[in-house]
This record gives structure tokens, sequence and C-alpha cells, in this order.
């Protein structure tokens, strides 16, 4: 079993790059580069600079949230830098492994046991979840009269609202309860293979980290971050592609976002995610009434963008962590 799984993990590495370029091949022959370089130029510099501003604000509000999260263990710049570093892998490494980084930071740099890391990245994935469900149903009703297409999507979107609440709830106001019925599940004899008592315990760190009353008092707080976060993501690619000649208003194309992110939640995506959030925004934008040229070309350029912000805050982590580590290095030896 073991060696069929190793089997298809190597299948799926060796299968990422010629997917990605047969999805980008795909997408160029429909328009011409210069069709890209375009929509680039298309972005005036104040543009840039606000999209900009407004990418660098969700990842402190992302920062806020995870240090509220994990109760203030580092502080603001250690925990901006993680999310810089987390966002970097996690945007170019294939089918959300990069989530992996954030477990991986936060184990070096506070200590936390990779149970309780890779909990909190699956807690604020619902969170983001949730928030992406709201602008997304929000963003429909502002588009509603203009197209009709997505409205048969609102009940699966609403129905996947109340899942994330209900997990919420689950994993942080009734997590006691929740380990009592897994370890229960975990006495059936199909479960045998599993490493029960490495499981059992992870499960129990988790829960007493996040059942705490503490932990409870602050869910209402961090879902209003995850919103934050949400609202700068989508203004931040709004306002790249305001002048790429798209002939749609904001709220479609903040829709059209929405779709592309519940998209990017699925393990499906390459190298970088390019091919996959090219050919969903691509299509989302389409439906939304904007032009096919402007809908592929603007796709390549805004994820473009969005791809040299985070290298830039990613590149911006590094540096600074190291420097910070000299420094510490310097005042250990003076004293």
């Amino acid at each position: 079993m073991v060696g069929r799984y190793m089997n298809k993990k190597n299948l799926a590495r060796w299968l990422v790059i010629p997917i990605t370029l047969l999805l980008v091949v795909i997408l160029l022959v429909q328009i011409s580069l210069s069709d890209i370089v375009n929509a680039l130029l298309s972005i005036s510099p104040k543009f840039l600079v606000l999209s900009f501003a407004l990418y660098v604000l969700l990842y402190v509000f992302r920062a806020v949230r995870f240090r509220l999260m994990l109760k203030s263990r580092v502080g603001y710049c250690t925990m901006f830098n993680i999310v810089c570093m987390h966002m970097l892998a996690n945007s170019i490494l294939p089918f959300k492994t990069g989530e992996l980084a954030f477990v991986y930071l936060s184990k070096v740099q506070m200590g936390l046991q990779a149970g309780i890391g890779l909990a909190t990245v699956a807690i604020a994935r619902m969170f983001d979840a949730l928030a992406v469900c709201v602008l997304f149903v929000l963003a429909l009703v502002m588009t509603r009269g203009k197209t009709d297409i997505f409205t048969e999507a609102e009940p699966l979107v609403l129905v996947m609202a109340v899942l994330m609440i209900a997990g919420i709830m689950l994993v942080i106001w009734y997590g006691p309860q929740l380990l009592d019925m897994t370890n229960r599940l975990l006495r059936i004899k199909v479960f045998g293979w599993l490493p029960l008592p490495l499981i059992r315990s992870k499960l129990k760190e988790v829960v007493e980290y996040y059942s705490s009353s503490d932990s409870q008092s602050k869910v209402f707080i961090i879902f209003g971050l995850s919103l934050l976060i949400w609202i700068m993501a989508s203004l931040s690619t709004s306002i790249l592609a305001v002048n790429m000649g798209l002939g749609i208003g904001i709220w479609a194309i903040i829709a059209a976002t929405m779709i592309s992110v519940m998209f990017s939640a699925l393990p499906i995506h390459g190298i970088a995610s390019l091919g996959t959030t090219e050919l969903i925004l691509s299509a989302a934008l389409m439906a939304l009434g904007a032009p096919k040229d402007a809908a592929i070309s603007s796709a390549f350029a805004i994820h473009l963008m969005i791809l040299m912000f985070t290298a830039l805050l990613g590149v911006y982590a590094i540096i600074s962590d190291h420097v910070f580590q000299i420094l510490d290095k310097k005042s250990f030896k003076s004293e």
C-alpha cells in the first residue's frame, strides 16, 4: 500500500510540469503575447502602488490573525516574515504543499508543535473559506440583473458557508466532544493500521489549545480579520484589472476573483499555479461578460503581478530574517 502511494506521488510530481505547460499553451494560442504585455502596461503606476499597498495590508492582517490564533507567541515583525515566506511557498509549490511551510516555520521560529501548526493553518483556511463565501454572495447580489449565470451557485455557496461555520464551531466550541467521538471511531478495527497513539496525542494537543475560553472569545475577531484579508485581496486584484478592457464592473471582477480563490483551495494546481489560475479566472471573467481576449490576457497579467508582489514580500522576509539573525548573534557576542 505504501509503495502504491509513493508511485502515485511520484507520478503526480512528473505530471506537474507537462500539465502546467499544456494549460499555459492552450490559453496562449487563444491570444498573443502582446495582449498580455498591453494588459500589464495598462496598469497605471498609481494603481500599481495602491494595489501593492493593499496586498501588503492583507499580509499584515494575516500576521495579526495568526498571532491572535497562536496567542501572541512571537512579535508582529516575526509573524509578518513567517506569513511572507509561507505565502511565497504556497504560491510556488504545487498541490498546496506550500501550506506545510507554515508548520515548519512556526516550529523553527516559535517552537510550536507540528500538530498545532497544521491545525492553525486548517482553521485559518476555514475562516478564509467562510469570508470568501460571504464576499462571493455579496458580489453576486451586486451584479444581479447584469448576469444570472452564477445564480444557481448561490445555494451551493451558502451551504459551504454553513459547513464552514459548523466546522469552526466543532473545533473551537465542541473540541472535547469531537475528540471523544473521534477516539471512539478510531477503536473500530478498520483503523487498526493507523498510528493511533500518535493521532490521539496530536488531536488532544489541538483540542486543548483551541477549546480554551481565550480561543473561543476571539472567534469573531478572527472572522473579522479574515473578511478584511479577502476584502484587501479582492480590491488589490480589481484595481489591477480596472484598465484592462474587461468591460465589466468592479463587483463582477470581485465575483470572478472569488471563484478563482475557491478553486485555488483544491490541490489541483501545478508550479506557481500557472495555467489553472488563468484558466479559472478567465473563464469566470468571460462568464460575467468580459471579451475572451481581454479575459485571458487580464488573467495572465493579474496572476503575474500577484506572483511578483508575493516574490517581493518573500524576498524581503528572507533578507529581513537573515539580518535579524546576524544582529542577534552580534548582540549575544557583545554581552
